[in-house]
């Protein structure tokens, strides 16, 4: 994976990285558009990432969760944060969808939409985590991207809710983070990736400018209103695929050159993102199961839930997530009521009195 970064660095964690592909496109947008560039940005660093998935994205046939965005080592979302029901103007609704907040950290006022989650359900349900987006598909960017093969990636290390300064001993504890450096990933949700450093690139040296301090007063690196630089033509043509790509070669060229005795860029590619949006937040997409009526299984309910126990859930468990094998009676009747199967309600929680009594006689 690789970073774009300034001459003072810190370590990876609680950050976001990308492939080479993913960097370039980073800093053809957003950091060589100003001089001096943004960030003060001057090298591109790679490191090798060893990494092992949590067992609730296995189950799901993913290896990475959603990238969320890292700003100043804080985890800005977007998070899912409830649901909505769209309602069209004809009168008819597109059932549930998750809904997404994010301007800053996680916020305790969305739990009590989370339920039964604690903290924010990306980590909570997943563990923490290595996020990927194909940039081009969802959180960010969402239109077409020509740079083939740009990939972020999320690196949770610990007390992702809090920004860098504020990473106190109660809060490591508290949210512990995924990096387990010394060890190999176990994909326990504590323990899902290291690090190694594997070499850098100086950004004046691949774009062929000397002492950019001076050269950029008679310069300019690129200028998205004319797609083109002044006096300088590295970055000309920001949606053509071909000049693009021809801009990875020459990075990974650089690479390559530049540390002979390592595995090449092409040797060390990328895992391929398998980020899922609709497994992923697959139960969002039901109704609530902690708000409408409740009361005891029906017999129709009952017959669904040994289903489910006996046959849904080990031939097909995607469509049951976040159920596994050791879900209780009370887990199972509550998603069938929120898949509106089997005339299932809610289970009552707390002492709360059955709202409707179970008088279906009928079998599944």
């Amino acid at each position: 994976m690789y970073r774009a970064v300034s001459d003072e660095v810190y370590p990876p964690l609680n950050t976001n990285m990308a492939s080479l592909a993913g960097v370039l496109w980073y800093l053809h947008h957003e950091v060589v558009i100003q001089a001096p560039r943004k960030f003060q940005i001057s090298r591109i660093l790679r490191y090798k990432v060893q990494m092992r998935a949590t067992a609730p994205l296995l189950r799901l046939g993913m290896h990475f969760g959603v990238r969320l965005a890292y700003d100043k080592g804080q985890a800005t979302g977007p998070f899912v944060c409830g649901r909505t029901n769209v309602t069209n103007k004809n009168g008819t609704t597109e059932g549930f969808k998750p809904k997404f907040c994010g301007d800053g950290a996680f916020q305790d006022k969305y739990l009590p939409d989370l339920k039964p989650y604690k903290n924010e359900y990306e980590y909570s349900a997943y563990g923490y985590n290595i996020g990927c987006n194909k940039l081009g598909e969802y959180p960010f960017p969402m239109h077409p991207v020509y740079y083939p093969n740009a990939i972020w990636y999320t690196m949770p290390g610990a007390c992702p809710n809090n920004l860098y300064y504020n990473k106190d001993n109660s809060c490591q504890a508290s949210q512990p983070g995924g990096y387990c450096p010394g060890i190999e990933p176990n994909g326990n949700g504590t323990c899902t990736w290291n690090y190694e450093e594997a070499g850098e690139i100086d950004l004046n040296e691949l774009v062929g400018v000397q002492n950019y301090d001076s050269w950029r007063w008679n310069h300019r690196e690129y200028d998205p209103e004319t797609d083109e630089g002044v006096k300088f033509s590295w970055w000309n043509g920001i949606n053509n695929t071909a000049a693009n790509e021809e801009r990875v070669r020459q990075a990974a060229e650089l690479f390559d050159r530049r540390y002979p005795y390592m595995p090449t860029v092409a040797e060390l590619m990328n895992p391929p993102c398998d980020f899922d949006f609709g497994y992923f937040y697959k139960e969002w997409y039901r109704k609530d199961g902690y708000s409408g009526p409740c009361g005891p299984p029906n017999a129709r309910c009952k017959g669904g839930i040994g289903w489910v126990r006996h046959e849904g859930i080990p031939q097909h468990p995607k469509w049951y997530m976040p159920l596994t094998n050791s879900a209780s009676d009370d887990d199972i009747q509550r998603l069938l009521y929120q898949l509106g199967k089997n005339e299932c309600l809610r289970p009552c929680e707390n002492g709360e009195k059955p709202t409707i009594a179970a008088t279906s006689t009928e079998t599944p």
